[in-house]
């Protein structure tokens, strides 16, 4: 499949995306876009403020576990 920018595309992106906005707690939009294409919108937590959610990587949890920590690992 093609983009807009005449490149190749993997297809990546937007699983990256989800992964990363349920990870941290944040959304993903997606919209069809007026004149074709679509938007989307990737929202993401302030640096700094807690989560703490049943959907947070075993990972973080464990790395803040071991550091004492209340955030994510940076």
């Amino acid at each position: 499949r093609r983009g807009a920018s005449g490149g190749g595309s993997t297809g990546l992106g937007l699983a990256i995306a989800r992964s990363a906005a349920e990870a941290t707690g944040g959304t993903i939009h997606i919209e069809r876009g007026k004149l074709g294409g679509a938007r989307i919108r990737l929202r993401l937590p302030e640096a700094g403020v807690d989560h703490v959610g049943a959907d947070e990587p075993r990972a973080w949890r464990l790395w803040r576990e071991r550091r004492g920590s209340r955030s994510a690992p940076p």
